[in-house]
C-alpha cells in the first residue's frame, strides 16, 4: 500500500528513553547519544534489583553534556520501564516533541538517527523505525522499540504501552502501532535500514523470536482485520521502498 508522505514539521524536543539492568551497560550507548548533539535529555530505566553498580557514582568521571536522568524500578518489565520512563519526562510544551526508545546493543550514527527523526516527524507518522543490519526475521521487520522515535502527543491521546504484555510476548511497540492508526490514521514510517545492531551473547534468539512472533498473532486478533491489513501493507510497502 503505497502512503503520502506529508511534508516534514520541526520537532521542538527529542527524549531519549533507554532500558537497562544497570547503568554500566548502558554507558557505551549514553555516550554515543550524548556526541550526537541532538538529544535533550536522556532517561535511563534500571530495574533496581540488579542494578548493584551505585548508578549515580558511576556518571561523576563522565563530562555528558546532555542531562541524565535515572529511574529505578522494581519489578521491572520492557512496557512498564518505558512506561516509567514516559511518565517521568517534564510536561510537554507542544505537539512537537519526540521520544526515542533505544537498547544497549544498538550503534548510533548522527546520519542514521537525523533519518529516524525525519520520518517520525511527517504530519500523519506516528513513529520512526528503523531495520537492522543482518536481521531479516520477521518480527525485526516490524517497528521496534529497539529503535524507534515516537510523537510524544501518541501517548497522550491514546494511552502507554501495554504492560500485559510484558508477562508472556512482549512486541508492545506494535500494538502501539496498531493503536494509533486505529485511533488517528496514524502509520510508522522508516528511517535508516541498516542499523549495527549486536544481539546480547547470551540470548536465545530462537526462544525469543517464537514469543514475538506469538505475541504478533495474540495482538492481531486485538483490532478488526481492515486495520490490520492495512498495518501489514504499509510496514511492506515501507520496507521495500
Amino acid at each position: 500500500m503505497k502512503q503520502k508522505m506529508i511534508s516534514n514539521q520541526k520537532y521542538t524536543r527529542l527524549h531519549a528513553i533507554l532500558r537497562s539492568y544497570n547503568l554500566l551497560n548502558a554507558q557505551p550507548l549514553i555516550s554515543q547519544l550524548n556526541a550526537t548533539h541532538m538529544v535533550n535529555d536522556i532517561t535511563v530505566v534500571i530495574n533496581s534489583e540488579e542494578d548493584h553498580m551505585q548508578a549515580t557514582c558511576l556518571l561523576k568521571p563522565f563530562d555528558f553534556s546532555t542531562p541524565i536522568f535515572t529511574v529505578f524500578l522494581e519489578r521491572f518489565g520492557w512496557s512498564k520501564a518505558l512506561n516509567a520512563g514516559i511518565r517521568s519526562l517534564t510536561t510537554s510544551v507542544d505537539k512537537q516533541e519526540l521520544i526515542m526508545m533505544v537498547s544497549n546493543e544498538v550503534k548510533i550514527v548522527p546520519r542514521e538517527l537525523k533519518l529516524l527523526i525525519r520520518a517520525s516527524s511527517l504530519d500523519n507518522s506516528s513513529c520512526g523505525y528503523a531495520l537492522f543490519k543482518g536481521r531479516t526475521e520477521p518480527t525485526y521487520r516490524l517497528p521496534r522499540n529497539t529503535f524507534c522515535i515516537w510523537k510524544r502527543r501518541i501517548f497522550e491521546e491514546i494511552g502507554l504501552f501495554d504492560e500485559r504484555l510484558d508477562e508472556d510476548t512482549g512486541m508492545e511497540d506494535y500494538d502501539m502501532i496498531i493503536r494509533a492508526y486505529n485511533h488517528s490514521q496514524l502509520l510508522p514510517f522508516i528511517g535508516p535500514k541498516n542499523v549495527q545492531i549486536e544481539l546480547p551473547s547470551n540470548l536465545n534468539l530462537a526462544e525469543k523470536l517464537n514469543r514475538e512472533n506469538r505475541g504478533v498473532g495474540i495482538i492481531e486478533r486485538r483490532y478488526p482485520d481492515m486495520v490490520v491489513r492495512k498495518i501489514r501493507e504499509h510496514i511492506e510497502s515501507q520496507n521495500k521502498g
